[in-house]
């Protein structure tokens, strides 16, 4: 007992080593771009910038065909799918691609309409993760039908609705320079959105495979809020911020990927150690069914012994039966008999004395005697001794089946040697 407890504990032991090993691994690996924020924040120069448009520009037009794929990927996904938390994450990229595409265009207008130009970072931020929002909070509803998922009712008026907003802004900002507290304000709540997304993820235990990669998105998209709202624009805090947010874009897109790569859904996906697990118990499963068989098939064979030993007894009584039944003969029918010497005439014609004849045609033998009647007929001088009792009339005293069934059986050698004598 003390020896399975020791195991026990040795293997629950093991396994939270193991785990916590995995999740400070994975934890660190989330927490770099923290880290490089707080060495620019502490150590960096916030002065020294790097103003370059051209390569702003080049790196705004990547980002945006990447994010306008994603978007036609996560659409395909949730048309076969109809995973309503895929159906948000399709509105998330293309609210990305639709919002953010002025920030790369208007780079050009840094120099002179700075706020402008800014604004539409943080705004494209804040849609996306209020879309990536309300995906967790449908995760587990039920897929979208057939004919839902191709309706134009169900995308127009979000792309009339971005459209419209790309307009406002443009419009007031133009008109209305936009203060840098406000566009602060917007990060702020866009990294709020965010958060509320990882509370969410875990208030709901959504543990899923293609959710762990959401969750690591949305934390770099935390970080990469933290990043914007502690830089300048062109300085080192800012394209760090740039970067950090696009390896979240990143993480997100290589999950939707995946997604498309296997089940076109994030729920129906599972981890290694999920499908471990699985296989596992099928493995169990699959053995304990085979040993059921291997009984099944033993109690067959043992069965089919069985029965071939029955048959071959059966076969055995039978035949012994059939040689018995060989030795025995019958007879049957109506037999020609002859009224005065009792000579019975067979197949061929011929008469037979009655003896010959039932010898023939059965297993019957005869041994010779007289009856009492005979007797007084023929050996009238010896039939008073033979039977005293009786007398002479002995016999006609009584019917002729008493006298038949009282009077013994006279052996005829018996009395020839009596009359000889």
């Amino acid at each position: 007992m003390n020896n399975a407890v020791a195991q026990v504990s040795k293997k629950t032991l093991l396994a939270l080593g193991v785990n916590t090993y995995k999740y400070l691994i994975l934890l660190l690996a989330v927490s770099l771009p923290l880290a490089g924020i707080s060495y620019l924040q502490l150590f960096g120069n916030p002065q020294l910038k790097a103003n370059s448009i051209h390569f702003h520009e080049i790196a705004i037009s990547f980002a945006l065909l990447a994010s306008a794929f994603i978007t036609w990927v996560a659409y395909q996904n949730y048309k076969t799918s109809g995973e309503q938390f895929l159906r948000f994450v399709t509105l998330a990229f293309l609210s990305f691609v639709m919002l953010y595409a002025p920030h790369g265009i208007l780079s050009q207008a840094s120099t002179h309409h700075l706020t402008l130009f800014l604004i539409f970072g943080p705004i494209s931020r804040l849609t996306m993760g209020a879309y990536l929002f309300v995906g967790i909070i449908r995760f587990k509803r039920e897929p979208d039908d057939l004919a839902v998922r191709t309706k134009k009712s169900l995308w127009w008026p979000h792309i009339l609705f971005f459209t419209a907003g790309v307009l406002t802004i443009y419009v007031v900002g133009t008109y209305y320079h936009f203060a840098v507290i406000q566009i602060k304000a917007i990060e702020a709540l866009s990294l709020i959105v965010f958060v509320a997304s990882i509370l969410l993820m875990l208030f709901r235990g959504i543990r899923k495979l293609l959710m762990w990669y959401h969750m690591f998105a949305q934390l770099f998209f935390i970080q990469a809020s933290i990043a914007f709202l502690l830089s300048t624009p062109w300085n080192h805090m800012w394209w760090l911020a740039h970067a950090v947010s696009a390896a979240g874009f990143f993480i997100l897109g290589y999950a939707v990927m995946r997604a498309h790569q296997t089940t076109k859904s994030f729920g129906s996906i599972y981890s290694e150690v999920e499908l471990y697990d699985t296989l596992h118990a099928r493995t169990a499963a699959l053995e304990s069914a085979n040993q059921q068989l291997e009984e099944n098939e033993r109690q067959l064979v043992q069965s089919l012994d069985d029965r071939q030993r029955e048959a071959k007894e059966r076969e055995r009584l039978i035949g012994d039966l059939e040689a018995a039944l060989s030795k025995v003969r019958t007879l049957s029918g109506l037999l020609p008999i002859c009224s005065s010497c009792k000579n019975i005439r067979d197949d061929q014609g011929y008469w037979k004395q009655m003896e010959a004849y039932i010898s023939e045609h059965s297993e019957a033998e005869f041994s010779h005697g007289m009856c009492p009647q005979c007797a007084q007929t023929l050996y009238p001088d010896v039939y008073a001794s033979l039977f005293p009792e009786k007398g002479l009339g002995g016999l006609t005293d009584r019917p002729l089946e008493q006298k038949e069934s009282a009077a013994p059986v006279i052996d005829g050698e018996q009395l020839s040697r009596q009359s000889g004598s």
